[in-house]
């Protein structure tokens, strides 16, 4: 019993002479101990919320019976089956049903009828091996069935805070919050799922069955602690804050339930088993398919042209996922302005059940969703005024052009060059001794003095020979 067992197969061809054999094929299977199964003892059934209680017995309305496990069911289950019985048919009775596991829901796919009923269910492993039969529990289903809520005839309304447990299978709620108000459209109209099932002859004769979206546990609160995360998520994807804080701006966290339902029209009355054979198939469509759930927000509050926006899953264990439009795969979370306003009044979310944007993981009927949107603006640098640098003004010196360096020679005076002529020799050489002229010698001759003679005197001037150019001679000889 338990994981960890293969299997190996391989096709041989047997005929003689042939060694054709295929690749070996592995699988790993599971081996399920009935007994171990059988005497499991099934987990406590009980209301999801409380009713009020009439004669000793709790009074739910026919579409809104919905039941939980005190625990959760082992990891072996393959499903669980729910039965009723009364005091006239001992004998219990399947109604069609689906088990969610993430909340621990026992879910009727179609309103009980009217009637004080014992509620059962069993397990059932992958093998389909059945545990014992659960304890039951007693209920009083009473009117109305498949009608608008007699508190909530036409708004869908919920109050803040609170979960929408109403006798009434519909696709469309409207939700306040602390910070949010929200309509959700599960209606899916681009996913024609419903009307087919709906339309389709087989299942539904004299279209007496129809199948309808149910939305319940609805809440819108606020959780800081999930936008905190995704507030730092978004900016090291974005790099929403490389300049500094930037401006970001979440939804209350958003939660919703969504699943089958089926009802009966006018009020008709329908044979149990084709009821169940209908229910069955429409639990067989909605399990592994894409869902279109539309969240309208109100108008006027986020700008289109002043916000990007994305969306959030927030997951059981306490973290956050981005919830983005993956083409590939046809899921993810988009945004729209459909009445061209200018800012953001519909998110639109694509959600597989069991798959991407199912946050309880499992392919089983049943979506469950709390999420929320972000939106968001880019930090921007601060503007940047241009410096422009002050240079100095410098006087324009000319610029020369640059001569080569010559090196100085010293400069030798020059020394004018007498022309040295042949001197021929005629002899001996006599030293010569400069003549000097002969001065004649003038008479001194008497001075006649005129006038009175004061005195005598006698003037003698005697010239030098070497003065002789002074001399002028005179004919008479006179100086």
């Amino acid at each position: 019993s338990g994981n960890g067992r293969s299997i190996q197969l391989k096709i041989v061809d047997t005929l003689i002479g042939s060694e054709r054999e295929s690749p070996v094929l592995n699988r790993s299977y599971r081996y399920l101990d009935p007994a171990v199964f059988a005497a499991l003892t099934p987990p406590t059934l009980r209301l999801e919320a409380d009713y009020p209680i009439v004669r000793g017995m709790p009074e739910v309305p026919g579409g809104n019976l919905r039941l939980s496990l005190s625990i959760a069911a082992p990891a072996d289950t393959g499903e669980l089956r729910l039965f009723i019985s009364d005091a006239a048919n001992p004998n219990p009775v399947e109604v069609a049903s689906l088990y969610h596991a993430a909340t621990r829901s026992l879910i009727p796919l179609y309103p009980l009828p009217e009637g004080e009923w014992a509620v059962q269910y069993r397990m059932f492993d992958l093998a389909g091996n059945g545990s014992q039969v659960s304890g039951s529990l007693s209920v009083r289903i009473v009117s109305p069935q498949n009608m608008l809520s007699q508190e909530d005839p036409y708004s869908y309304g919920v109050g803040a805070g609170s979960r929408l447990l109403e006798a009434i299978s519909r696709d469309a709620v409207s939700v306040g919050g602390t910070n949010t108000s929200v309509t959700i459209d599960a209606s899916g109209k681009r996913l024609d799922l419903i009307n087919q099932l709906n339309m389709d002859p087989t299942l539904n004769a004299d279209s007496a069955l129809r199948a309808e979206i149910q939305i319940d546990n609805v809440a819108v609160r606020p959780d800081g602690t999930a936008v905190a995360l995704a507030q730092r998520d978004v900016d090291s994807r974005f790099a929403a804050g490389q300049y500094g804080d930037f401006v970001f701006e979440a939804t209350d966290v958003i939660m919703f339930r969504l699943y089958p339902q089926v009802v009966a029209q006018d009020g008709r009355v329908v044979n149990a088993a084709d009821k169940a054979l209908f229910a069955n198939r429409v639990t067989q469509a909605y399990t592994g398919a894409l869902h279109q759930v539309d969240l309208k927000i109100a108008e006027g509050v986020y700008g289109v042209s002043d916000y990007e926006v994305t969306y959030y899953k927030s997951m059981p264990d306490g973290t956050v996922i981005a919830f983005d439009w993956d083409a590939e795969t046809g899921t993810g979370g988009t945004f729209y302005d459909t009445n061209n306003d200018g800012s953001y009044d519909l998110i639109t979310l694509f959600i597989r059940d069991g798959g991407r944007g199912d946050v309880d993981g499992k392919a089983d009927g049943v979506i469950l969703d709390p999420g929320f949107a972000v939106f968001f603006q880019r930090s921007v640098p601060a503007p940047v005024v241009p410096v422009v640098p002050v240079t100095p003004v410098t006087p324009v010196v000319p610029v020369l052009p640059v001569v080569p360096e010559v090196p100085v020679t010293p400069v030798v005076p020059v020394v004018p060059v007498v022309p040295v002529l042949p001197v021929t020799p005629v002899g001996p050489v006599v030293p010569v001794i400069p003549v000097v002229p002969e001065v004649p010698i003038t008479s001194v001759l008497p001075i006649t003095p005129v006038g009175p003679v004061v005195s005598e005197n006698v003037l003698t001037a005697v010239i030098p020979g070497n003065l002789d150019f002074l001399r002028t001679p005179i004919p008479s000889g006179a100086l």
